[in-house]
Formats: C-alpha cells, sequence, structure tokens
C-alpha cells in the first residue's frame, strides 16, 4: 500500500496557544510527562497538549495516516497542531488515551497475559507494516531519523548533516557508510572502519534475506522507531494506545526490530519484542555494532 505526502489538516491558532501556556488563562490538569526538549500536559479529561522544540509537524502527519490507513491503531487523534516558527516550539494538542504505560504493568503480569498483550502487538505492527512509501524518510517527504544517523553532529566534515530521503536501500547503506565517516573525527579513517563499512555494503545484496522470506516485507515500510513500554499504553490486559511517533518514518525492514531491541539485555520484554516484532537477528548484530563504533568518538 503506498502512501502520499499527507498535509496537517487542523491548526491550533497562535493566540490560544499564548494564552494557554504565558498567562495561564487556559486550565492544565497536570504534567504528565517531561522530556528533553519538550513536556507533555493533561489539559482536560479526553486532551493533551505535546509542546516542544522537537515537537514536529511530521509527527502529526505520520498519526492522521495511520488513522486514514491503518484505523484500528489505537493512536491519539490529533485535535489541533501548530509550529510557532518564533519560538521554535510545536504544540500538539490531541485526544487523551485511556491507560498507563506497560512498564507499570508488564512486571506484575503471569504469562499468558504478556502472551496477550504480545498478540495484540503483532497484530497493530503488522497492519501499520503494511503502509508502504515510495522513499525512506519522514513521511512528509523529510530526512531520515532512524538512530543510525544521531551520532555525526559536531565531527567530520558535516556536523550539521541530515540524511535522506532515500529512493533504495543502497542509498540508505551508502548514507549509513557516510554517517559512520561524520562519526568520527575529522581525517580519521582507520583499517577496522574500512571493514564496517564493507560490512554495512554487504547488507545490500538481496539474497542475504533469503532465509527470511516470512520476513521479507520490503523496504520503505512504516516505522514507529521507538517502541519501548513507555510508548505502548494498557488498561484491563488490553492494548489502549501507541503513543509518540515523533520517531516514525518509512524505513528498511528491518528498522522496527533494530530499534526496539538495541542496546537491551537479556529480559522476559527483550524476548517478547521477538513475538510482536518480525526478527531480524543477524541484522540487528551488525546494526548493533555499527551504533557502537559510531559512539567511539559520537558518544550520542
Amino acid at each position: 500500500m503506498a502512501s502520499s505526502k499527507s498535509t496537517v489538516a487542523a491548526h491550533w491558532n497562535p493566540d490560544i496557544v499564548e494564552r494557554l501556556m504565558i498567562d495561564g488563562s487556559a486550565h492544565v490538569v497536570k504534567e504528565l510527562l517531561p522530556y528533553k526538549r519538550g513536556k507533555v500536559y493533561q489539559l482536560s479529561e479526553s486532551t493533551v497538549l505535546k509542546i516542544g522544540s522537537d515537537v514536529k509537524m511530521v509527527e502529526v502527519e505520520t498519526m492522521q495516516l495511520l488513522a486514514r490507513e491503518a484505523p484500528n491503531v489505537p493512536v491519539p487523534a490529533v485535535l489541533h497542531a501548530y509550529w510557532d516558527e518564533e519560538r521554535r516550539e510545536g504544540f500538539i494538542i490531541m485526544t487523551k488515551l485511556e491507560g498507563e504505560p506497560l512498564g507499570k504493568h508488564w512486571p506484575g503480569m503471569t504469562d499468558a497475559e504478556r502472551e496477550s498483550i504480545v498478540g495484540q502487538l503483532s497484530s497493530y505492527v503488522h497492519q501499520w507494516r503494511q503502509i508502504r512509501g515510495r522513499f525512506i524518510g519522514a513521511v512528509d517527504g523529510g530526512p531520515c531519523h532512524d538512530s543510525i544517523f544521531l551520532h555525526s553532529h559536531g565531527y567530520g566534515a558535516r556536523p550539521d548533516a541530515s540524511y535522506g530521503p532515500f529512493h533504495s536501500r543502497a542509498q540508505y547503506l551508502d548514507a549509513a557508510v557516510e554517517a559512520l565517516r561524520n562519526s568520527r573525527p575529522a581525517g580519521h579513517r582507520d583499517a577496522l572502519d574500512e571493514q564496517t563499512e564493507a560490512r554495512i555494503l554487504a547488507e545490500g545484496h538481496a539474497d542475504r534475506f533469503g532465509h527470511v522470506d516470512e520476513n521479507d516485507d520490503g523496504d520503505m515500510v512504516l516505522t514507529h522507531g521507538d517502541l519501548h513500554m513507555g510508548n505502548i499504553l494498557v488498561k484491563d490486559g488490553v492494548v489502549k494506545g501507541i503513543v509518540d511517533w515523533r520517531e516514525a518514518g518509512y524505513s528498511i525492514r528491518e528498522c522496527e526490530y533494530v530499534q526496539a531491541k538495541l542496546d537491551r539485555v537479556p529480559s522476559p520484554w527483550d524476548r517478547a519484542i521477538d513475538g510482536f516484532v518480525p526478527a531480524y537477528p543477524d541484522q540487528l548484530a551488525l546494526w548493533q555494532y555499527v551504533t557502537d563504533e559510531m559512539r567511539t568518538y559520537s558518544g550520542v
């Protein structure tokens, strides 16, 4: 299923934003979640506000895309959205979903309850993976935000580099090699880097996926990109919401699995991921290795 570029349908009046966040004339029930470059507030029993410098309108477009093409996936409905150029902040007002983060309940769940959650998640992941793009990158046609491209800032010849969108897996892999080089101080490249680059480029060989045909659903797949227990809401054993789509976009087939498993130690949740995201263990091993190599200098 291919998807054309979507547009933000609803915009929040900036005057209302000012009253909401500056003079306090709008009532804020409570702060739900502070994070590095923004916050999430509950405005009422049924609405929340997400505000911050990394709250981009592409997250709105992603949720609207899901509402159109995978309506059974439980995501917030966007009510209003606005980017304030002067403040350099985005504002998204959306419906408040029921439930609490899965992490609050997972430790006390029985095996049967966990299996039920995994089954529900498997269905939802399968549904959004049917949404395909014509490129690899953000759904609005912007650069790719996969974590493999977030290690180069401050080093190399392009400290402000962005990557993509890409029109093939080969382009993506070429960019990953470039990102590896940009994660090094300018001019630094050794024999180990050359070996790592060769391993990355080898992923472009189609026959590498011949042994996992059942998972081989192609590249340019809609990907959440940050599928951890904090972004999964549950209530009474039912998945009520998948939230925080700011890292989402069309990506290579293994990206959802890699992003969910990256840096994880063996645990019941780590093992559960294999039950709801198509597994690519060989590719996970590669991208974990590449990520660790990039962190050698970037520290990200």
